[in-house]
């Protein structure tokens, strides 16, 4: 028989007695069924809201990432807008053509005379043109600007910049009005006087969340 003086053996053998004021053996020796699942309830809880913090963090990037990448196409289509609602109809110096154009504009590019934003408070004449180049390994939005002066020969100060690396296609279309009045778009521009209007369409290349559109439509008449 154990020893009530031996407490490391109470619950060694099946013939202990119950002593009174002392914890039970069960108390003692493991956890009851209820304190079990007690414990796994509260660990599926936890769990529970673990993995919907995770998905919420996600969703939360996710937005984020898309938020950005719009932000930057409509960054780029407001600066190409910009530049297009300060067109003049000037002729455009060595246009190709032997009459006097001041627009060229196609499917994907433009050129035109513009005053155009050169600091923060200043603001100059520049030929300006927009076209999709092809950089390393994938095409992009450039613009290129020239200082407009009359007589001269060579066509130097070009300025290049690259819109954004992730700008993969642009699209343009000119309005003109018919006989009764009416709106027509057209692919493409080249005449001496300026379009009525100009929409254009700027994409950010990607798959899903990635992709990014911008649209503008700009009044030419003034």
């Amino acid at each position: 028989m154990a020893s009530i003086d031996d407490p490391g053996n109470v619950c060694s053998g099946a013939t202990a007695l119950p002593v009174s004021g002392l914890p039970s053996s069960a108390s003692q020796c493991g956890y009851t069924l209820i304190e079990v699942l007690v414990v796994l309830a509260i660990a599926s809880i936890m769990a529970v809201m673990m993995i919907g913090g995770v998905r919420q963090f996600q969703s939360l990037s996710q937005l984020g990432e898309r938020l950005t990448r719009q932000s930057v196409a409509d960054a780029v289509a407001d600066r190409v807008a910009d530049d297009l609602a300060g067109s003049l109809e000037l002729p455009l110096l060595a246009s190709g053509s032997g009459e006097q154009v001041s627009f060229l504009g196609a499917p994907h590019e433009v050129r035109f005379n513009a005053v155009v934003r050169t600091g923060f408070l200043t603001q100059t004449l520049r030929e300006v043109a927009y076209s999709m180049e092809t950089l390393g390994e994938q095409q992009t939005l450039v613009r290129i600007s020239l200082p407009r002066r009359l007589g001269q020969v060579e066509r130097t100060g070009a300025e290049k910049l690259v819109m954004h690396p992730d700008v993969n296609a642009v699209a343009f279309r000119y309005m003109t009005r018919d006989a009764a009045g009416g709106a027509v778009w057209l692919d493409h521009w080249n005449q001496a006087r300026l379009p009525v209007a100009i929409r254009l369409q700027v994409d950010l290349g990607g798959t899903g969340s990635k992709q990014a559109r911008a649209s503008r439509t700009v009044n030419m008449l003034r």
